[in-house]
């Protein structure tokens, strides 16, 4: 990868980051974390109220977050980096720069990838920590395998 490329990257993750609808979904990681958490805590898994274990919580939480409010964040996101720049008439600066568009479409992908990847890193480090501080008996191997699997969708 060409040192353009990875300054635009850079720019592009930066662009994200600065838009306050980014920073929604770290706060909703943390709300669904410790909501979840205090369900499970609260209702009484052996009692065969809920299907699940309480080692199965960081998969549960994949689970969810990956199938309902990740991908609506991932449009969003593409939104914003895409026509969000058409609106704000910045589209001309970018195509000025010494890049190629092909390389400037995948340095917007490759921040919407760390985007993800940095999601999911948030949520897997809250999960496994909150289900930790529960008494679940929670698998790290097993869950480090099952979120670094939900990276490549």
């Amino acid at each position: 990868m060409s040192n353009v490329t990875v300054a635009s990257t850079i720019n592009e993750i930066e662009k994200l980051s600065n838009r306050k609808k980014a920073l929604m979904l770290p706060i909703l990681v943390v709300l669904l974390t410790g909501g979840a958490a205090w369900l499970l805590g609260n209702l009484k898994i052996g009692a065969g109220i809920l299907p699940i274990s309480g080692g199965q919580f960081p998969i549960l939480l994949l689970g969810w977050f990956t199938g309902l409010i990740l991908p609506l964040f991932i449009i969003m996101a593409g939104a914003d980096l895409f026509s969000g720049e058409m609106a704000e008439r910045t589209i001309k600066i970018s195509l000025l720069r010494p890049i190629n568009r092909l390389k400037l479409y995948a340095s917007k992908l490759m921040a919407i990838g760390a985007y993800v990847v940095g999601t999911l890193l948030l949520l897997m480090m809250l999960s496994v920590l909150t289900g930790g501080l529960l008494g679940f008996g929670i698998d790290v191997a097993e869950t480090l395998k099952a979120y670094t699997m939900a990276i490549l969708p």
